[in-house]
């Protein structure tokens, strides 16, 4: 095992042991235990030839536990701990408002051993008698319950992508290897996907199933030449483990390898589709759109007199044709280019021409600095703003109730403005001072009315209580559209993707509001929110609302994000002139001011 297993074992054994009554204290000491175990640049082989205690935390019991768990595996930790309680139990300690005596309660009183088993007792109403779960509180444990079961059979965006272009990268590193790219699901931005697929033009099939292999154990399936289909349901390896599994299937033309590998601390299926050389557009169209898409290309080819056959060949007229790229396919079918992001339902529909771009932004408008829980100076925000060729950046620290954030009271508002009032002294771009300002769970907003009508942008969020009744958060966040200082409610719905579900709003009658009185709705570009996405994008683009493409960047890496956040707005057919960053400065500022004299 390396170090990184080891302490996933570390960790899953001691929520084990917290569940079975463990003193707290003890629980605490072996978490901190393994945390120094991860941070240490020592391999585990040399943290073992170690004095007990050389590590703060990492002592005799910790160590002689590693040793049990390289000998013995997980069975014989548990066995070394006197746990008995299932594996399986861990996991309810990863939905919120179940700690371990509510996981006990379920496991050792009511049989309840996995989140499967607990969704069947939800549905069932077996725990509406279970002391401290109301019905505000079952009905939040109904939805991240849903988030946590598709976690596991499932990828988010922001971990698929990543690991969808390295896998790329080291194909296209491969001498047999004429090109590779990443297509279905993470291609056109879908938040979560099953499989993170892969197009690979190979020279040699059976080199892509010794590379698949050599990331672990092969698995062949056939069914007589046709395609095997092994979902994450079927008898393959558990998700969660870090050894990776191959299946393969193959036909004439196509050949499948689905691997499940290790990424970010837990596991992913990715699915590479090989092909010729010669048909690999045909094959990436194929498996980037859904079968509506499909479907449209292939008749209007059809009525143009080319057939799109099964084995991804395009025939007129008894001849073969060859196509370069995606775009020839288009052109032969009469069609434009369409963008990944919109092949899905009716996204032909869209004027493709007009789609948002990358180029069309013209700045940031939701940036934290060091004044609360950024990493940057404002100057350097400004650098990294001006890199990448922005007219403006807006600067938008935390309010002082997020503590954890070092949120500003009124005096910092004012001291970092005259800090940016330097900085804009000696830059080459507009800089608006602006604020994130907390909705609080009563409505109010954080900061006195006069601080924020001196800034000029106020964005308003939700980061706490998210999880009121539908009536009372949907009248918190309506307080603070109806407020006259605000400009923009951020991150609307404060879904997580993959880790928290979004809160429970009336959006429709948020949105409506909101179109009347001039605020705007952000689309968060952080790939773990994506927040609004595509359907309230479309709802938003039909009332008439302007919206904001964001990053919410915190250290300047995340700047990148903006094409995550484009690539959303593609999702939700935005236009240019549907984003309020693609307008120059003084008509950003005008609009900004206008708002408020609604």
């Amino acid at each position: 095992m390396n170090k990184r297993e080891i302490v996933r074992c570390l960790r899953l054994a001691n929520d084990l042991w917290a569940i079975e009554g463990a003193n707290p204290f003890r629980v605490r000491a072996h978490e901190r235990a393994a945390e120094a175990i991860l941070e240490s640049p020592l391999a585990i082989e040399e943290i073992l030839a170690l004095p007990p205690g050389s590590i703060r935390g990492v002592g005799r019991e910790t160590l002689a536990m590693i040793r049990e768990l390289q000998e013995h595996g997980m069975s014989g930790l548990l066995g070394r701990m006197r746990i008995t309680t299932p594996v399986d139990a861990a996991e309810l300690l990863r939905l919120p408002g179940i700690g371990p005596k509510t996981a006990r309660r379920l496991v050792h009183d009511m049989g309840i051993c996995s989140p499967m088993e607990l969704k069947q007792a939800l549905a069932s109403g077996a725990l509406r008698e279970v002391p401290g779960l109301g019905v505000s509180r079952l009905a939040r444990l109904r939805r991240e319950l849903d988030v946590l079961l598709e976690r596991k059979l499932s990828t988010p965006i922001a971990a698929a992508w990543p690991l969808a272009c390295q896998l790329v990268q080291q194909l296209e590193a491969c001498p047999c290897v004429q090109r590779a790219a990443v297509t279905g699901a993470a291609r056109r931005l879908a938040s979560m996907m099953p499989t993170v697929d892969l197009v690979v033009a190979c020279t040699d099939t059976r080199w892509l199933t010794q590379w698949a292999q050599s990331m672990g154990e092969l698995v062949s399936r056939s069914d007589g030449g046709g395609p095997v289909r092994q979902g994450p349901a079927d008898d393959g390896p558990d998700r969660n483990q870090d050894t990776p599994s191959v299946t393969v299937a193959s036909q004439d033309h196509l050949h499948r390898l689905e691997v499940a590998l290790p990424w970010a601390g837990e596991s992913a299926r990715v699915r590479l589709y090989a092909a010729d050389a010669t048909r690999f557009p045909q094959v990436w169209m194929r498996t980037t759109g859904d079968s509506t898409h499909q479907q449209v290309v292939a008749a209007l080819l059809a009525e143009n007199g080319v057939e799109w056959t099964a084995d991804d060949r395009l025939v007129r007229g008894g001849k073969v044709l060859t196509v370069r790229d995606e775009a020839d396919l288009y052109r032969l079918a009469g069609l434009p280019f369409y963008p990944p992001e919109v092949r899905e339902g009716r996204g032909v529909l869209c004027d493709v021409g007009r789609l948002i771009q990358q180029t069309d932004i013209r700045g940031d408008l939701h940036v934290h600095t060091n004044w609360s829980d950024g990493l940057l100076s404002i100057s350097q925000v400004v650098e990294a703003a001006e890199a990448r060729g922005y007219e403006y950046v807006a600067i938008t620290d935390h309010s002082r109730s997020l503590t954890i954030a070092g949120g500003l009271t009124p005096e910092r508002v004012r001291q970092q403005a005259r800090e940016i009032a330097q900085v804009r002294a000696r830059s080459r771009i507009k800089i608006l001072h602006g604020i994130e300002v907390d909705i609080l769970p009563d409505g109010r907003l954080d900061l006195p009315d006069g601080v924020l009508m001196e800034l000029d942008l106020v964005i308003a969020s939700v980061h706490s209580a998210l999880h009121q009744p539908r009536a009372q958060l949907t009248e918190r966040v309506l307080a603070a559209i109806e407020h006259p200082a605000v400009h923009v409610i951020g991150h609307l719905t404060g879904r997580l993707l993959g880790r928290r579900s979004a809160c429970d709003l009336d959006t429709g009658r948020l949105l409506q509001r909101a179109v009347e009185l001039g605020v705007m709705f952000e689309l968060n570009a952080n790939p773990n929110r994506l927040d609004i996405a595509e359907d309230l994008l479309r709802e938003a683009k039909s009332q008439g609302m302007k919206v904001p493409i964001n990053t919410d960047a915190h250290h300047e890496p995340e700047f990148n994000h903006m094409e995550y956040g484009v690539r959303m707005a593609r999702r939700g057919w935005l236009y240019r002139e549907d984003v309020l960053n693609t307008l120059p400065y003084e008509e950003l500022m005008e609009r900004l001011r206008t708002k408020r004299h609604l």
